[in-house]
């Protein structure tokens, strides 16, 4: 459940009128079961509380919190137009990651509609990951801080399709996932009876929906990669070791030997094209994920009987295909 109280400064009823010249203040409040355990009293409660005082204060920490932000770092670019996009991206991110469980789905915090396309979800085949890019060249770590909590409360659920679709351990997870273990794209008896010609054509695996691809999961570990290699932080290392360990174990069983090179098979480039061999995505995506489960294990001192297979599958992996 969610609620939203109202209070306008100076109006007992609710109605006012605004003169000409002059301004009004509205107090708004937003709460959720998942914060409090009565989100309706406690966003009525801090409506009541925010007085003057307590509005000046809130004020000058949100001007400080901005001031901060934009501090961080700065870049001046010859071209204003891709200079006004930088920044706005920026400006996104930070009016849209700020709660360590919650980070922004496909429309961010702005949902405008019962049923968001796609459930407003995080796709996992880009869409999730590419928000977050530039957060961690450009210096604003906290904003990228809520990134992994949806993939570390999936790990189970990414463990039991490794071993439902692909008989192996690790973790695989499907195109869309939600927060705290929630699978949005589920299969369903609404999706039967609407697409059902999506599991014919071979893309609902395991009653997951994969469209041929096994990379998601790999995909997701771009960003855990890149904040990991700009900080080479212990603690975040940590934390989000489970996860890339899985996604590591998952890549080590699934890529086949051919007697020269370690190939991929029965992936998607695209969603859809069931049955690609060596996807070039994929095959940049399985490198970085090994060479990042190998120094983050260094680092964190762990799993350094499993080092010596993840280089030898690094080293021994597919070269990218190239064509004129």
């Amino acid at each position: 459940r969610a609620a939203a109280a109202l209070r306008l400064e100076g109006s007992e009823d609710g109605s006012f009128r605004l003169a000409p010249g002059k301004s009004l203040t509205i107090v708004c409040a937003t709460a959720s079961d998942f914060k409090t355990p009565d989100c309706r009293r406690s966003a009525v409660e801090c409506v009541s509380r925010l007085g003057i005082v307590r509005q000046r204060l809130l004020l000058r920490r949100h001007r400080r919190w901005w001031s901060d932000y934009w501090h961080r770092s700065y870049v001046s670019l010859p071209d204003s137009a891709v200079e006004r996009q930088y920044y706005l991206s920026l400006y996104g991110m930070a009016s849209c990651s700020r709660d360590a469980d919650f980070p922004p789905g496909l429309f961010g915090s702005w949902i405008t509609q019962e049923r968001p396309a796609w459930s407003g979800d995080y796709h996992l085949n880009y869409n999730y990951q590419a928000p977050f890019y530039g957060l961690y060249s450009s210096n604003r770590l906290e904003q990228a801080e809520p990134y992994a909590a949806p993939l570390l409360a999936s790990i189970a659920r990414g463990e039991y399709y490794a071993q439902a679709v692909c008989g192996i351990p690790g973790i695989l997870l499907p195109v869309g996932i939600g927060p705290l273990g929630i699978e949005t794209t589920r299969w369903s008896p609404r999706m039967e009876a609407e697409h059902a010609d999506w599991r014919r054509a071979g893309n609902i695996e395991a009653d997951g929906m994969f469209w041929g691809q096994k990379s998601n999961a790999a995909y997701a570990v771009c960003n855990l990669s890149m904040h990991f290699y700009r900080t080479w932080d212990a603690a975040f290392a940590r934390r989000v070791y489970p996860f890339v360990r899985g996604v590591a174990v998952f890549w080590e069983h699934y890529l086949t030997w051919d007697g020269s090179r370690y190939v991929i098979l029965n992936d998607a480039i695209h969603e859809g094209t069931v049955g690609t061999m060596n996807p070039i995505c994929s095959l940049g995506l399985v490198r970085m994920v090994l060479q990042t489960a190998c120094d983050m294990s260094q680092l964190l001192g762990l799993d350094a009987d499993r080092r010596d297979a993840w280089r030898q599958r690094l080293v021994h992996l597919s070269d990218f295909p190239v064509q004129e």
